[in-house]
């Protein structure tokens, strides 16, 4: 907002609405809709607005399209004080043609019976824009009259009058005539609201009407059908809707069934599809195979967007998506186990006991599965199958802190479980469960992955020594190896121990350490002696490891470490810690011995700097290392017009 606008605005916000009105109506003819608003905001309040109203009129049916609808805005939150003004105005002919509608829109909030008489030869007026909205006030009134002018409307030849009239109905469906609806419904432009009138409606004359529209040739009609159903049908499939509109909705539809079957074929098929698996019994099954058959998305759109609660009563349904495999199966049963019962029926654990033989479904069945306590036996047994099929996301999925002991444990032990065992154990550490030692022992002696999974236990259930992490630390095994410096690192018992003994630990098993501890406390500790350390190794993991705020004098002391590698990656967290001070480091390693060190070196300096690009140029000059040189030439060609020239 520009300061002059501010000005205006205040000057308006100022301004007393009972003691200067007038000054405040100058503020809706103001070109700045901040203004504007506040000059709305006070004149609203007023307590007297009778003085202003012929000069708000005056606004309503100028030129102004800013004045006018602020002016309206006012008129509408002032009641019936504006019903005599506008009436006179629209009896005497003096309000412009086109402005009328204008005058009619200021009665929205303030009209009452009175103005039925002046209103209703505007229904019928040449100019199409006065209907629509004469309605719209007529519908806002109690009087029968009106209300009978509204019904009357639902023929108009306007198809915007049509539309007015059937939101206007909505107040009081049950004063909607039936057989005028129905028609409505099967026009693709009134179908929307006059089917949700229908349903409101509630007879089974009404309802059979949606059915109509539904069936009928227009896809914009038979999406309106649909649209005004779905809300109601998942209560209809769970049985729970009250008997005055379950009774009707159902026979509705239960006389529509050889008419849904029939329409399997024509255009409407994905529609009739849906109702035929919702109405249940012989048809149910035949209605679940032809929405088979229709594309993915369709099928999807109409299971999760429009039905699904409701299909969950129907297993022919659910049966069918699963025996179709693939994601499609997989999709059925992952809706199942977000929105089906908390207890599954003997029919849902049948049926993922067959997606699970068959291997279809992903980690869906065995999610549903570990839900019952019969379904968790099932899992257990089955589990060599669930280690051979699922990926690393799904046992993410079934490993999570909510899993149950008995399938955590399960794990632990199972044959070939390997790492997953490892996260077996650490959940069932977090929960304080015991695990029965004889079972660790027993997979510890049967070697690989089972053997990986006992000693993964035994390091979550702190069942390990000082002497068995180091060992472990150096295992084959990535993830065990992990572990065991994860577990040596945070174990408060041995910290003392660890310390004192740091230096003298294999090298892998510090490198591992530093990487693994970087949330822990003993970090920064260990770091510190890892910097000093004689192994060049350890010390370039110790700097990878070192934070952004790591002290400069630690980095300047390493970028002079006799390994490059140490020197080169000091450098470089210099360069994020202190720029200008590794811009001075970098000039002088321009001539270091190593030329990798060189080639880094190029990275601190700044290449809008006269000096440095200097320093370059002469670095080339002496450069006898080609990937120094060509480092070199890359870094100085944007200033020198290419390698040519250089």
């Amino acid at each position: 907002m520009d300061q002059d606008v501010a000005r205006r605005r205040r000057a308006v916000a100022s301004l007393d609405p009972e003691r200067e009105p007038w000054a405040l109506l100058e503020g809706l003819d103001d070109p700045a809709w901040q203004v504007r608003h506040e000059a709305v905001r006070h004149l609203r309040a007023m307590r007297a607005p009778e003085p202003l109203l012929e000069a708000l009129l005056e606004r309503v049916v100028g030129e102004s399209i800013e004045a006018r609808c602020a002016a309206l805005e006012v008129l509408r939150s002032l009641g019936a004080v504006v019903q005599a003004p506008v009436l006179a105005r629209l009896a005497s002919g003096a309000a412009p043609v086109h402005a009328r509608r204008f005058l009619v829109e200021a009665l929205l909030e303030g009209a009452d019976a009175g103005c039925v008489g002046a209103l209703e030869p505007l229904l019928h007026d040449p100019d199409p824009t006065l209907a629509p909205v004469a309605l719209e006030v007529l519908g806002t009134l109690e009087d029968p009259r009106a209300r009978s002018l509204v019904r009357s409307s639902l023929d108009h030849p306007d198809p915007v009058a049509r539309i007015t009239a059937l939101l206007a109905l909505q107040r009081r469906p049950r004063e909607a005539p039936v057989d005028a609806l129905v028609a409505l419904a099967l026009e693709p432009l009134t179908a929307e609201p006059a089917c949700a009138l229908l349903v409101a409606h509630g007879s089974p004359e009404a309802l059979g009407g949606v059915v109509r529209a539904l069936l009928g040739p227009s896809p914009l009609a038979s999406s309106a059908a649909l649209g005004a159903l779905a809300p109601a049908l998942p209560e209809l499939a769970r049985g729970g809707l009250p008997e005055g509109l379950k009774a009707p909705l159902g026979a509705a539809l239960g006389v529509a069934e050889d008419v849904l079957r029939g329409a399997l074929e024509g255009p409407s098929r994905e529609v009739a599809a849906v109702l035929l698996v919702l109405l249940g019994g012989a048809s149910a099954p035949e209605g679940a195979r032809s929405l088979l058959a229709a594309s993915p998305g369709s099928r999807w759109t109409m299971v999760e967007g429009m039905v699904s609660s409701a299909l969950l009563a129907h297993p022919s349904w659910l049966e069918a998506l699963v025996g179709e495999g693939g994601s499609v199966a997989e999709g059925a049963l992952a809706f199942l186990w977000r929105r089906g019962p908390a207890e599954p029926g003997a029919w849902v654990s049948a049926l993922v006991e067959r997606a699970v033989d068959r291997g279809v479904g992903g980690v869906w069945p065995w999610a549903l599965l570990l839900r019952t306590e019969a379904g968790l036996r099932r899992a257990v047994e089955r589990l060599p199958r669930a280690l051979e099929l699922l990926d690393d996301v799904a046992w993410d999925f079934l490993l999570a802190s909510d899993a149950p002991v008995p399938w955590l444990q399960a794990v632990l032990v199972s044959e070939g479980s390997g790492p997953l065992g490892m996260r077996a154990a650490e959940q069932l550490a977090a929960k304080g469960c015991d695990v029965d030692r004889a079972l660790l022992a027993e997979g510890e002696a049967r070697g690989g992955r089972s053997r990986e999974a006992a000693l993964g236990a035994r390091l979550y259930l702190g069942a390990c020594t000082f002497e068995e992490l180091v060992a472990w630390t150096q295992e084959p095994s990535e993830a065990l190896a992990e572990a065991a410096a994860f577990v040596l690192a945070q174990r408060e018992d041995i910290a003392e121990r660890l310390e004192a003994s740091f230096d003298a630990l294999p090298l892998q098993t510090r490198c591992r350490l530093l990487r693994v501890s970087s949330v822990l406390e003993a970090h920064g500790r260990l770091c510190a002696r890892a910097l000093d350390a004689a192994e060049p190794e350890l010390v370039r993991e110790a700097v990878s490891q070192l934070p952004d705020d790591a002290p400069l004098s630690t980095l300047e002391r390493l970028v002079e470490h006799r390994d490059p590698s140490v020197a080169c990656e000091a450098l470089a967290r210099m360069l994020v810690a202190d720029p200008s001070e590794a811009r001075a480091r970098g000039r002088a390693l321009l001539r270091a011995p190593a030329p990798e060190l060189r080639r880094e070196a190029l990275r601190a300096l700044d290449p809008r700097s006269p000096e440095d690009r200097g320093l370059a140029l002469e670095a080339l000059h002496l450069e006898r290392e080609s990937s120094v040189r060509d480092a070199l030439e890359a870094w100085l060609e944007p200033f020198f017009g290419g390698r040519k020239t250089l």
